[in-house]
């Protein structure tokens, strides 16, 4: 092999060597900047327990819908509470929510033996009565009516003073005011399996108007002291839509 040849072949090595390094510098950098990227951008944290009470007072008179949540300032204001773990902010939270509430309305029937509540739905409202005048209730519906309450802002938590979050819809609580009611009169337990889950969407945007979307869904535990709590799970893109 000539001398000429070597020199080629050693330029060539040389050449790839440098290659190899610019790449393996190339994907570096773009890893550092993936990272910083992920490091910016909105994480969003939900607090996966929140709860909500009814006085069992009322039920003597009256199916009690003035529920007790997180804040009392605000009527059935019972909030799922959620917080920025990233550095920037996130914008126009939209919450979503679905339930069958034709089951849930069968799950009350079948367990009220007197007949005594009657619950309609008239377009975009949700109707309660009763034989015994124990509740006379118009709800506007939220759920499954597309998007329903919004958020204009997230900081994080650094900044973030007071809480923010989605409430729970109220003509789902209502709903279980009705089976409280029922199980109390008809001493049955409440499982949670038997209660319809609600079924959440969160989309919400980065500063630089991204969108992110997060599946969950709502559990309801009943306590016999007037008590309930519910759990927050997150779930696929699939089984919302299946839902």
């Amino acid at each position: 092999m000539s001398i000429s040849s070597l020199e080629k072949i050693v330029t060539i090595i040389g050449s790839l060597g440098t290659f190899g390094a610019a790449l393996i510098a190339w994907r570096t950098l773009a890893e550092i900047k993936k990272q910083r990227f992920a490091a910016q951008k909105p994480q969003i944290l939900f607090k996966s327990f929140t709860s909500g009470s009814l006085d069992l007072n009322d039920f003597q008179k009256i199916i009690s819908t003035n529920w007790k949540g997180n804040n009392d300032n605000f009527k059935n204001h019972i909030l799922f509470e959620m917080i920025n773990a990233g550095k920037d902010l996130a914008k126009d939270f939209k919450f979503e929510y679905k339930l069958n509430i034709d089951s849930f309305i069968a799950l009350i029937e079948q367990h009220d033996k007197e007949k005594e509540i009657s619950i309609q739905q008239d377009n975009n409202w949700l109707i309660f009565s009763s034989s015994t005048n124990r509740i006379n209730k118009r709800i506007s519906l939220k759920v499954n009516a597309g998007e329903t309450d919004n958020l204009e802002y997230l900081l994080n938590r650094a900044i973030q003073e007071k809480p923010s979050g989605f409430s729970i819809p109220e003509e789902y609580l209502v709903l279980n005011s009705c089976l409280l009611y029922l199980s109390l009169k008809y001493e049955f337990t409440i499982y949670t399996d038997d209660v319809p889950k609600i079924y959440v969407k969160t989309t919400f945007e980065d500063i630089s108007g991204k969108k992110d979307y997060i599946y969950q869904t709502i559990d309801t535990f009943y306590f016999r002291n007037g008590e309930f709590h519910f759990s927050l799970k997150k779930i696929t893109e699939k089984r919302f839509y299946a839902a």
